[in-house]
C-alpha cells in the first residue's frame, strides 16, 4: 500500500501542506519500507511522473484547492462546446447519497474543509488492522479528489494510485528493466462471460422469483472469484484487476506472466463446464499489442484504448470458438450431449428442467443452491469471502460439483451473505455503506443485492393493488443499456483527433458508471428522498422495494421485473437520475424497452421480448433523421424520446385525477377510441395530404360530456385537449420531427386505465 501513500504525498505537495508536522509523521509511518529502498522509490517516482504525462493535465497557477471534475463532462463526439455548470464532483467521502452522486457547479475545496477530510482520513487509517481495510478508506476518501491539484483533472487520486500500484507490481520484480521502464511491456487480459441471460432465464416461470436473483448473484460473485483467482496464481495484487463488472474484467499483467495465462484458462473452463453443462463460458485473452502493431508499453497508456479494442477483437474470436481450450472431442459429450440419457420416464427439476438422481426431490442441488442464495441475500448486511491461501492445482480430474459453493470451492474461495456480522474468519464486506470500520470489516461493496421478501411474482405486482383496492396485476419488465458505449471509451474521451484516451480515462468512466448502475441504482429504488430530488410528484407508485425485483444491474445494462405501475415510473426516475448524473452530457444517454405481462407468463419470454423492444428503441428511425438517434423508450408497442416520456407521465397524472374527480372510467375509453386515428393523421400531415378535420376534432367530442362537469373537471380535460392541439399544430407546422409525438396521449390513458381498474376486473 506504499504507493498509496506515495501518490497522496505528490498530491500534498502539489497543494503545499505536506510539510505540516504531523501529516508528515503519518506518512512517513506509512512509506517506511519505501523511504529505505531507494531504488523502488526512484521506480515509483517514475512510473508516477509517466502516469501524470499521459494525462496531460494543465499547469495551476493559482492557490486554489480544485475539485475533481467529472468524467462525464468530458464526453464529446462534435466540435460543439458546451459550457455545463454542474460538472464537479462533491468533495466528500463516498456513499450512495446524493450528495456524493450528482455533480454540482463548485470547482474549489476550501484550506478547512479539506484539512477536515485529511484529519478524517488519518484518524480512519490509524484505525486499520491491514492492508485491504487502508485500501478502502482511500477509496472512500479519495475517489472524488483529483490526482492533481489543477481545474481540469477528472481521474481521482484513488484510480491514480490503483494504476499506479498495478504498474509497480508488474515492473518491480524485473530487476533487469527497472533502469529502462519505458522498456516493459504488458499483456492486456480481458474475460467475458457469455450464456449469461439464457442461464438466468431458462427456468421454470413458476419457480422463478425463488431462483432469478441467486442466479444473477452467482454470476456477479463468479467473475469476482476467477479474477481474484488469476491474480492469485499468477503472483500479482488485486490492484491489478484494473475493472470487474457487467459480466467482464480486465488484468493488467507483466509480459513474463502471459505464458501462464493457457494453463489457468484451461482449468477454468473445465470447472465451469463441469458445473453448467455448457451453459457458461468464460472467454480469456491477452493481448500485448495494439490493433496497428503498438507495444503495450508505459508511454503507451496514453492511448489505451487501442490495447482494449485488441484485446476484444481476440476474445470476440475466442467466444466463436468455445472450448477449444480443453479440446471439443474429448468433452464433447459435456458441451453438446443432453444432460440426461434421454430417459423420459425420470423425475426431472421444477426450475431447470435436468433430470434428477433423487426422484424424491423437487429441485437440482443446483437449483435447490440458488434458491437458499437467493433467500441469504434478501436482507443480507454482510457479504464475507474465505480465500484458501494455497489456490487448488489446476486438476480438473478433482473436481466434484453439485451446488454453487462448490464451483467457487474449485478457486480456493468459500462464500457467505450475513444479516449481522459473523465471527469466522471471514473477510467481511459491509453492503452499500461505506462505514465499514464500525463494524471491522475489511472492506464494503455496492451491488444491488436486495429483493422484495416475496418469493412468489403474484404477491410482488398485488402489493399496492391489495393495498389499494385498485390497479391491475400485470407484471412490468424494464430492460436498458446505455447508448454508443463503445465509442463513448473510443472516441468520445477524445479532446482531439490526435489524442488518445488514457488508462486512467477508461478506468475511471467505467467506475463511474459501475457505481450508477451497481450502487446507486438500489438507492433509488429503497430511498423515497431520492425519489422525491429527480421527480417531484409526477411519481405516485411507492413500496418500489417492496415491488421491485432486480435480476441484474452491472456495467451498463439492467433488468427489474415487478408490479409494473412500479417498474414504469422507475425507468423515468432511473433516466432523470441518470442525465443528472452524467452531467446533462446529450452524448451520454441510455434506450429502454418496457414490457407488460400476465405475471405467470414465462419468465424467459418477458426477457426475449423486452430485449426485443430495446432493440426498437435503439434501432427506431425518425422522420428527418438518417440514422437511428437511439435515447428512446419503447413503451406499448410505440417509441418515444425521453422527454415524451415525461408527457406520457403527465397525462397519465392528469387522468388519473379526473377519475378519481368523476368515478367515471369510461371517458378513458373514448379517449382511446379517439386516438385509433392518430397515426392516420400525422400520416397525412407527413406526406402533405388533406388532413380529415373530424378526426382531429374527435377527442373533443368524445370529452364534451366532461367538458361541461364542474369546474375542476372541465380544467383537466381542456388541459388533455389543449395537448393534443398543441401536438397537431406543431406537427403541421413541422415543429416536431417525430410522427410519433402524437401517440403519447394514447399510452398516457392506456397506462391510465391500467391504474384505475378495480380488483376483479382483469385477469393474470
Amino acid at each position: 500500500m506504499e504507493e498509496f501513500f506515495y501518490v497522496l504525498l505528490k498530491y500534498l505537495q502539489d497543494i503545499k501542506i505536506e510539510k505540516n508536522d504531523e501529516l508528515k509523521k503519518f506518512l512517513d509511518k506509512y512509506m517506511v519500507n519505501l523511504n529505505k529502498n531507494k531504488e523502488n522509490k526512484k521506480l515509483l517516482n517514475n512510473i508516477y511522473e509517466e502516469f501524470i504525462n499521459i494525462e496531460e493535465f494543465r499547469t495551476n497557477t493559482s492557490n486554489k484547492i480544485y475539485r475533481l471534475k467529472s468524467i462525464f463532462s468530458n464526453v464529446n463526439f462534435d466540435d460543439e462546446v458546451e459550457h455545463k455548470k454542474n460538472i464537479y464532483k462533491n468533495p466528500v467521502l463516498q456513499s450512495l447519497s446524493s450528495e456524493y452522486i450528482y455533480p454540482n457547479e463548485i470547482d474549489t475545496i476550501s484550506e478547512k474543509d479539506f484539512a477536515m477530510i485529511i484529519k478524517s482520513f488519518m484518524h480512519e487509517i490509524n484505525l486499520c488492522k491491514n492492508e485491504e481495510q487502508i485500501f478502502y478508506v482511500f477509496k472512500k476518501y479519495f475517489s472524488c479528489i483529483p490526482v492533481k491539484n489543477v481545474p481540469n483533472c477528472y481521474v481521482s487520486l484513488f484510480n491514480t494510485a490503483k494504476i499506479i500500484s498495478a504498474i509497480y507490481s508488474c515492473v518491480k520484480s524485473e530487476i533487469n528493466l527497472k533502469e529502462n521502464l519505458k522498456a516493459e511491456e504488458f499483456g492486456l487480459l480481458k474475460a467475458d462471460v457469455s450464456g449469461i441471460q439464457d442461464f438466468i432465464f431458462s427456468i421454470s416461470s413458476k419457480e422463478a422469483a425463488k431462483s432469478l436473483k441467486g442466479r444473477s448473484v452467482y454470476i456477479n460473485i463468479l467473475t469476482d472469484v476467477i479474477s481474484k483467482y488469476i491474480v492469485g496464481k499468477l503472483g500479482l495484487s488485486l490492484n491489478n484487476i484494473l475493472y470487474n463488472g457487467g459480466g467482464n474484467f480486465y488484468i493488467i499483467i507483466p509480459k513474463s506472466k502471459i505464458n501462464e495465462v493457457d494453463k489457468i484458462r484451461k482449468y477454468i473452463s473445465k470447472v465451469l463446464l463441469k458445473a453448467h453443462k455448457g451453459k457458461i463460458y468464460i472467454a480469456i485473452g491477452v493481448s500485448t499489442v495494439s490493433c496497428d502493431g503498438e507495444l503495450l508499453t508505459i508511454d503507451k497508456l496514453k492511448d489505451i484504448s487501442k490495447f482494449f479494442s485488441s484485446v476484444s477483437e481476440k476474445v470476440a474470436s475466442l467466444k466463436n470458438r468455445k472450448w477449444n481450450e480443453i479440446g471439443i472431442e474429448e468433452n464433447f459429450e459435456d458441451i453438446f450431449g443432453p444432460i440426461d440419457n434421454g430417459n423420459n420416464n425420470k423425475k426431472i427439476c421444477s426450475i431447470c428442467g435436468s433430470v434428477l438422481n433423487n426422484s424424491d426431490e423437487e429441485m437440482c442441488e443446483m437449483c435447490k443452491s440458488f434458491v437458499e442464495l437467493t433467500d441469504e441475500i434478501k436482507k443480507a448486511e454482510f457479504y464475507s469471502e474465505e480465500q484458501e491461501k494455497q489456490l487448488p492445482e489446476d486438476n480438473s480430474n478433482n473436481i466434484n460439483i453439485k451446488e454453487y459453493k462448490d464451483v467457487f470451492k474449485s478457486f480456493g474461495f468459500e462464500i457467505k451473505f450475513k444479516v449481522t456480522k459473523s465471527n469466522v474468519n471471514f473477510k467481511k464486506y459491509l453492503i452499500n455503506n461505506t462505514d465499514f470500520l464500525r463494524y471491522d470489516c475489511d472492506g464494503y461493496i455496492f451491488k444491488s443485492f436486495n429483493l422484495p421478501q416475496e418469493s412468489i411474482f403474484e404477491k410482488i405486482v398485488s402489493f399496492n393493488i391489495e393495498k389499494n383496492n385498485i390497479g391491475d396485476k400485470k407484471l412490468g419488465v424494464l430492460k436498458l443499456d446505455v447508448d454508443n458505449l463503445g465509442k463513448i471509451f473510443i472516441k468520445g474521451l477524445k479532446t482531439n483527433e490526435e489524442s488518445g484516451v488514457s488508462i486512467g480515462q477508461i478506468i475511471e468512466l467505467s467506475n463511474a458508471i459501475s457505481l450508477f448502475f451497481e450502487g446507486y441504482l438500489n438507492e433509488l429504488i429503497k430511498n423515497d428522498k431520492e425519489k422525491k430530488i429527480v421527480a417531484g410528484e409526477k411519481i405516485k407508485g411507492e413500496n418500489w422495494d417492496k415491488t421491485m425485483y432486480v435480476v441484474y444491474a452491472g456495467g451498463d445494462d439492467t433488468f427489474i421485473l415487478g408490479a409494473y405501475n412500479e417498474v414504469f415510473e422507475f425507468s423515468y426516475v432511473l433516466r432523470k437520475s441518470f442525465e443528472r448524473y452524467v452531467c446533462n452530457n446529450k452524448h451520454i444517454t441510455f434506450s429502454a424497452g418496457l414490457g407488460l405481462f400476465p405475471y405467470k407468463y414465462p419468465v424467459v419470454k418477458c426477457a426475449n421480448y423486452t430485449e426485443q423492444f430495446l432493440d426498437e428503441a435503439k434501432m427506431y428511425v425518425r422522420k428527418n433523421d438518417e440514422l437511428p438517434q437511439k435515447n428512446s423508450v419503447c413503451l406499448f408497442g410505440e417509441i418515444f424520446k425521453w422527454d415524451e416520456f415525461e408527457e406520457i407521465l403527465e397525462i397519465r397524472n392528469n387522468c388519473i385525477d379526473i377519475y378519481k374527480l368523476s368515478k367515471n372510467r369510461a371517458f378513458l375509453q373514448k379517449i382511446l377510441n379517439s386516438t385509433k386515428g392518430f397515426k392516420s393523421i400525422m400520416s397525412d400531415i407527413s406526406s402533405k395530404e388533406k388532413i380529415n378535420i373530424a378526426k382531429v376534432h374527435r377527442l373533443a367530442y368524445y370529452l364534451r360530456e366532461l367538458r361541461n362537469s364542474k369546474s375542476e373537471i372541465k380544467d383537466m380535460v381542456e388541459n388533455l385537449v389543449k395537448t393534443y392541439e398543441k401536438m397537431i399544430v406543431n406537427s403541421i407546422l413541422n415543429k416536431s420531427h417525430n410522427t410519433c409525438n402524437i401517440m403519447v396521449i394514447p399510452a398516457g390513458v392506456r397506462w391510465a386505465e391500467l391504474n384505475t381498474k378495480k380488483m376483479g376486473e382483469s385477469g393474470e
